[in-house]
């Protein structure tokens, strides 16, 4: 690779500003680590979760600059995969990226 491309490679070009992911489980654990990472790329998140989160997850997200929502839900029970898209899309319009 030449000087010129590596310099125009940058991380611009992974960027997901302006996406809107949903990453269930995302304030614990794995999910979170993936939550935050998705809002450094510049992703809102939106995040369904059996328990709570108790402030932290959001803390580390709001300093990326990106918008959070959170949904106290049990992703196992019936209809409820489809009320957590509708809310994703009622709260940023679309969802682009699910995990």
């Amino acid at each position: 690779m030449s000087l010129s491309a590596l310099n125009e490679f940058n991380l611009d070009f992974f960027s997901l500003k302006g996406k809107n992911a949903i990453v269930t489980g995302g304030n614990s654990g794995l999910g979170q680590a993936f939550a935050v990472a998705l809002a450094k790329a510049g992703a809102n998140l939106f995040i369904p979760s059996f328990i709570m989160d108790k402030g932290e997850t959001r803390e580390l997200i709001e300093q990326q600059g990106v918008q959070v929502e959170f949904l106290q839900i049990d992703i196992t029970e019936k209809g409820a995969p489809a009320k957590v898209i509708a809310q994703c899309v009622e709260r940023f319009g679309s969802v682009d990226i699910f995990s």
